[in-house]
């Protein structure tokens, strides 16, 4: 017993140096990725109007669309499971994603005429809806290897991969918007966007395609998958549908405010989005042990709340000052959009560490249910929202929602894991409203905002050490330890 539990402590120690590595490794990547991106949406936002802003962020939920249909969640069912995958296994789920890319790809192209038309947006939208599904067939070659570094926690590949292919993305994206190539704009930025990626990819994990006709082998993935793609589909109809219904719907002015706002008011969740997507493998890891994923997400919600948290209070405090200055005052039409959405993003906190856990452990009909009925809530006091006040009621709806969900899988979650909600989240708290009490303060004894903000930021900064100082130490030496 004690070799085993020894055994099981020294795996577990072995994967938490691998997870803080890859989020060293994801932190660099972001700070340059969504930097690019941050910039890229600073300049699109002061030289497009709301009107063409809105039919660009359309344009991206619809590519989204695409890859979304294309998978039937054999990636993630590839990262989940225990065993490594045969060669011949590969090559039936190589085989079997390059079957369905090819025919969303041929299905966009075939109904982009009828696409054009319910969006009502000219004879351009259809050609923009073609272009798209071809630049999307480059993605099916690159879906098996970037899933074989994923599995194997091969973060610092991945961050090279998509920093590169982000900011070339976003540098190509700015660079023929300001030249006047319009929407053209996007399909050449995703193009460069989607090679790059695909050749730094086969550059670190040399995978040689093949096909195979023994589909039987992926049974066991597709079993596991499917009920991850059902998440991923019910995800999607929650959070990017919106932009597409909003342009027929009240316009395309109306789809620009909120895909603004939700850019706006998400700017933390680029950092969540990398510890919760590197939490999935990492539980995966350790799937049959309480106690570790219960560790694991602990670690998950407090870095989630002590970065996010301070950042959704001063995005939403300051955001009179801040739009004008960065963005252009013209989006101050969308402030109280950022306003009411700030509770969902800080609700996505909590549900964006918790739901792989359910993933990683093999219960995806479980996942499944539990999305299905956030969707049916959301669509419910959404819809209801936008009929009674517009985009104020649309983010009603979300917020409410998603504090909804968070109480429930903080409860679900139980059955699988020991998670300490409070013991994770109360540090941050602490720490961002003694940061809030020395900002308003500072503001209070008329000092310029910028000098009260970099007050709350020092008051954060050491209230956050001293009340967590043992964590931080952990995970700092968790990611300097050797492997």
């Amino acid at each position: 017993m004690v070799q085993h539990n020894a055994a099981t402590l020294a795996s577990q120690q072995a994967i938490e140096q691998k997870v803080s590595r890859s989020l060293a490794a994801l932190v660099v990547r972001q700070v340059l990725a969504y930097g690019a991106i941050f910039l890229g949406n600073v300049f699109l936002s002061r030289w497009l109007s709301q009107e063409v802003y809105g039919i660009f962020a359309a344009a991206f939920a619809f590519q989204a669309a695409l890859v979304l249909l294309s998978d039937v969640g054999l990636g993630p069912a590839l990262i989940q499971r225990a065993e490594r995958p045969t060669g011949e296994e590969l090559a039936s789920l190589f085989t079997v994603q390059l079957v369905l890319f090819g025919v969303v790809a041929a299905g966009a192209w075939l109904l982009a005429p009828a696409i054009a038309e319910m969006a009502d947006l000219g004879r351009e939208t259809a050609f923009l809806v073609r272009a798209l599904a071809l630049v999307f067939l480059i993605t099916a070659l690159r879906s098996i290897p970037a899933m074989l570094l994923e599995r194997d926690l091969r973060f610092d590949v991945i961050a090279l991969t998509e920093t590169v292919s982000t900011v070339l993305y976003q540098g190509v994206l700015v660079a023929l918007v300001y030249a006047g190539w319009g929407l053209n704009s996007i399909v050449w930025a995703l193009a460069a966007r989607y090679l790059s990626d695909l050749l730094i990819v086969f550059r670190f994990y040399p995978w040689r395609p093949r096909f195979s006709s023994r589909l039987r082998l992926i049974w066991p993935y597709l079993r596991f998958g499917l009920g991850m793609q059902g998440v991923r589909l019910l995800a999607y109809v929650k959070d990017q549908l919106p932009l597409l219904v909003l342009v027929p719907l009240l316009g395309a002015a109306s789809a620009g405010q909120w895909g603004w706002a939700i850019a706006y008011v998400a700017i933390p969740i680029y950092f969540n989005r990398l510890i919760d997507r590197i939490m999935f493998p990492a539980y995966a890891r350790v799937q049959h042990d309480r106690a570790a994923i219960g560790a694991m997400a602990g670690t998950a919600l407090w870095l989630n709340f002590a970065v996010g948290l301070p950042l959704i209070v001063a995005l939403v405090a300051f955001a009179g000052v801040i739009i004008p200055l960065i963005y252009s005052s013209s989006w101050l039409v969308a402030l109280p959009v950022v306003v009411l959405l700030a509770p969902n993003m800080v609700g996505g906190f909590i549900t964006g560490s918790l739901f792989p856990i359910f993933y990683a452990t093999g219960q995806s009909r479980k996942a499944v249910k539990l999305f299905g009925w956030w969707v049916a809530l959301n669509t419910v006091l959404a819809g209801l929202g936008l009929w009674l006040a517009g985009l104020r009621g649309l983010a009603v709806g979300f917020s409410v929602t998603t504090l909804i969900m968070a109480a429930v899988l903080l409860r679900e979650v139980r059955s699988v894991a020991e998670v300490r909600f409070r013991e994770a989240v109360s540090t941050p708290a602490l720490a961002t409203a003694g940061a809030t009490l020395a900002t308003l303060l500072a503001l209070a004894v008329h000092l310029p905002w910028f000098a009260a903000l970099m007050a709350g930021v020092c008051v954060y900064a050491v209230s956050i050490y001293a009340l967590a100082s043992a964590r931080i130490h952990a995970l700092l030496g968790l990611g300097l330890a050797k492997a």
